[in-house]
């Protein structure tokens, strides 16, 4: 009707003037397409139908940093106090006038309410649409997009919004953002979610190391190795069954029970016959398949679970997507409701199922800074082990592989760690012009753990593993300890502890990591980046440093 009173209207101009289109403001635009995509000449069709999602400007984000520290800063009397759920999705809900506002405008333009709906949290509102009313409403021009892996994609060059509308939005999908697919299957045991080497696999059992062995750590990295370097032996686990530890994978990972018996059998033989909880996310499953590997979901439950016995643990597996950013969105839909529907794929998720777990160790297969960039998260370097001049064993940053670590192009420099930034930077601020030298940016890993020569059961085969991805479940398992300690005494988990590792109470909490860069080398990989790295000086290794458990033990149960 809108349409043919237009027409009408202009036809009839000596009556009336045609009404004019809202003034319209650009939200984004890029002149090309982006890396590895490629423009089709073939022209999508007007009635094609897709799911459009309007990203909403969330409020009080000003206030996220000060609202989490104060629950997770030592210093702070809320310190502990962590929010629920609702909680969280009502402060940083959109607020009212924008919703109104939005789905005035959508109603205005034929989208009435019924077609847009509003998730859980009330950040997005999305539904289907076709490209014709899609190129209307943000006065764009849709075309189909390929990548390189034959990937196809809507995308446009540019969209608008009216004026009033521009202040209430962050984004809106598909438009000029082309997420890329994810890397491709990995076939081999030894492929990882993170940079590692090759290695030649070890006899199956009997294995190369006894169960109780630190003699060789040098060549293999084994329990007893890690429990030596990180100061576990002699604690008591108190509160096993009430404690929980979760673990991320995304097939076409596939963690095999079997394995994880092989391994207890070798290693720590109390826990043969321990299973996670799989918590299946859309539709995520252990079966085999014949692009599917084991090697990186048995290194993270072998070791979590070999460090942390007995502790219920989830297995939080997420269906593969060819979307690089739909792993961790459909993670983070089934973890949180208020998250939910965000992703970005027009696919049904299962929205805030799984269960929450104290700690969660993930790995990212995809972009080595994200999400370890994030300022939000405890993000985990490698190191190897070298022998001590001074007898036994220490660490070096790994030489066997580039752990990554860096400066943020995107996330600015959080108070929790702005003094051990500046400290860094002062001593010593990388030359190359591609590295973010402002003095502002978000700095990454945060802590460090042994990352090579893990000896890893991937079908019935000892294998030694490498990789970022070794030292996050090391980590992960031992802040776990930490919260059983935590629980035995009446208190709660510890939360995010970021702000606790950083503040001046932690500071020799942590081993030193002296020697060593995170500089790509050519004998790793002859095509990788070959600029400068990080160097490591006292209490850093591009972060704190890896944990004593015993002198963090007593420093965080001292906490509210």
């Amino acid at each position: 009707m809108k349409l043919n009173s237009w027409i009408l209207l202009t036809v009839a101009q000596t009556a009336l003037a045609a009404p004019t289109r809202p003034t319209s403001v650009v939200v984004d635009a890029r002149s090309d397409s982006p890396a590895s995509w490629t423009r089709l000449d073939a022209a999508p069709s007007p009635d094609q139908r897709f799911t459009l999602r309007i990203g909403l400007k969330q409020g009080n984000l000003h206030l996220l940093e000060d609202e989490l520290l104060a629950v997770s800063d030592p210093k702070s009397a809320s310190y502990g106090q962590h929010w629920s759920p609702s909680k969280l999705a009502n402060f940083f809900a959109p607020s009212d006038d924008a919703m109104t506002s939005v789905q005035r405008w959508l109603e205005s333009s034929g989208l009435d309410a019924s077609r847009m709906q509003p998730s859980p949290g009330r950040n997005w509102v999305q539904g289907s649409v076709t490209v014709a009313e899609a190129e209307s409403l943000l006065d764009a021009k849709y075309d189909h997009y390929q990548h390189t892996s034959d990937v196809h994609a809507l995308g446009c060059n540019s969209y608008a919004v009216p004026a009033e509308i521009r202040q209430h939005i962050d984004l809106i999908h598909p438009t000029t953002h082309l997420f890329a697919p994810r890397a491709a299957a990995r076939i081999s045991p030894m492929a990882s979610k993170s940079s590692k080497s090759s290695k030649a696999a070890t006899p199956a059992i009997p294995g190369v190391a006894p169960q109780n062995s630190t003699a060789s750590c040098t060549a293999l990295t084994t329990l007893a190795c890690l429990r030596e370097l990180y100061n576990l032996n002699g604690y008591v686990q108190q509160a096993t069954s009430q404690n929980s530890l979760g673990i991320a994978e995304y097939t076409p990972e596939r963690y095999i029970q079997s394995d994880f018996d092989l391994f207890a059998a070798e290693y720590i033989p109390s826990i043969v016959g321990q299973k996670p909880f799989l918590a299946s996310i859309d539709g995520g499953n252990l079966d085999k398949a014949a692009n599917s590997s084991s090697g990186e979901s048995n290194l993270d439950v072998q070791y979590a679970c070999g460090l942390a016995p007995g502790v219920p643990t989830t297995l939080y597996q997420t269906t593969g997507s060819t979307v690089l950013v739909e792993n961790y969105n459909n993670w983070l839909d089934a973890l949180d409701s208020s998250y939910c529907n965000s992703t970005l794929d027009g696919t049904e998720v299962d929205c805030g199922t799984a269960p929450l777990t104290n700690v969660i160790s993930t790995s990212s297969p995809y972009n080595p800074s994200f999400p370890a960039s994030c300022p939000f998260v405890t993000t985990v370097g490698a190191t190897e082990t070298v022998l001590s001049a001074l007898g036994g064993y220490s660490e070096i940053a790994s030489a066997a592989f580039p752990s990554g670590g860096g400066l943020s192009n995107i996330f600015t420099l959080p108070s929790y760690q702005a003094e051990a930034v500046t400290a860094y930077m002062s001593k010593y601020s990388p030359s190359d012009s591609g590295y973010n030298t402002s003095g502002n940016a978000r700095a990454f890993p945060d802590l460090a753990a042994n990352g090579v020569n893990f000896p890893v059961f991937v079908e019935g085969t000892s294998t030694p593993e490498d990789g970022t991805s070794a030292s996050t479940p090391v980590v992960a398992a031992v802040i776990t300890l930490i919260n059983d300690a935590r629980i035995a005494a009446g208190k709660r988990p510890v939360g995010f502890i970021n702000p606790a590792l950083y503040s001046t109470a932690f500071k020799d909490a942590f081993n030193d990591i002296t020697t060593g860069t995170n500089q790509p080398t050519s004998a790793f990989n002859p095509t990788d980046c070959q600029a400068e790295g990080f160097v490591s000086l006292i209490t850093k290794l591009k972060s704190l440093g890896t944990p004593d458990f015993a002198k963090l033990l007593p420093l965080f149960l001292a906490l509210p």
